[in-house]
């Protein structure tokens, strides 16, 4: 039986110390891949298995957009009545 380094890709394989997150990526990918090979789908089975979408989403709304500093100053929050002239309340 052969040691999990061996089956690492360049420049972990064979090592001594692999990093987790290296190993933890690699086991999840060649389990994903061993199991996706048992099931012997069609290109277009595994794109509709992905979720994946080739098609143009719609357009977003064409007469709204995010607040910006373009906009004025309708996002600031209420002005105390000092700054407006209305005196000391």
């Amino acid at each position: 039986m052969r040691p999990l380094a061996a089956y690492m890709p360049p420049p972990y394989k064979d090592q001594p110390i692999i990093p987790t997150p290296v190993l933890r990526n690699e086991l999840v990918r060649e389990t994903l891949r061993k199991a996706l090979i048992a099931l012997k789908l069609s290109d277009m089975q595994m794109l509709e298995m992905s979720g994946f979408r080739e098609l143009p989403t719609p357009p977003g709304p064409v007469r709204s957009w995010k607040a910006a500093p373009r906009d004025g100053r309708v996002g600031d929050g209420p002005v105390p009545a000092q700054r407006l002239g209305a005196g000391p309340l």
